[in-house]
């Protein structure tokens, strides 16, 4: 039951954080419409100039209500994790963190050699 509730009242803080948020950006980009040249509202469409204010916004309102809900909960598991990694042994942390650090710098270096061959395979179709 305490995790029920404890859930209901991070999504009612997260939903609360997301949309004062919006408000604020809509507010920021209503402002700075204001201040623009009329011919930047002839050159756009309507529905460009519309498309800001509901697609882009209701975009950014997602990310900052689920990512960053979920970048607040890994967070503190990470944490809670490696309290308890270091409790149990602290020389296997150590171990198992540079592990880590070691397979970072692999996934890295792979990453890197399959950008440059995407890169390549990609140039000839924007040709």
């Amino acid at each position: 039951m305490i995790g029920v509730i404890s859930s209901l009242l991070y999504s009612r803080a997260m939903v609360t954080v997301a949309q004062g948020t919006l408000k604020k950006i809509r507010d920021d980009m209503f402002e700075k419409m204001q201040r623009l040249p009329i011919r930047v509202f002839d050159t756009r469409t309507h529905g460009d100039i519309m498309s800001l204010y509901t697609n882009d916004t209701d975009t950014l309102r997602q990310m900052i209500a689920q990512s960053l809900a979920q970048l607040i909960s890994s967070v503190f598991t990470i944490v809670a994790m490696l309290i308890c990694m270091l409790y149990t042994s602290i020389w296997l942390t150590i171990v198992a963190l540079l592990v880590m650090l070691l397979i970072l710098q692999i996934v890295k270096g792979i990453a890197g050699k399959v950008d440059t061959f995407f890169m390549l395979q990609q140039k000839p179709l924007l040709i």
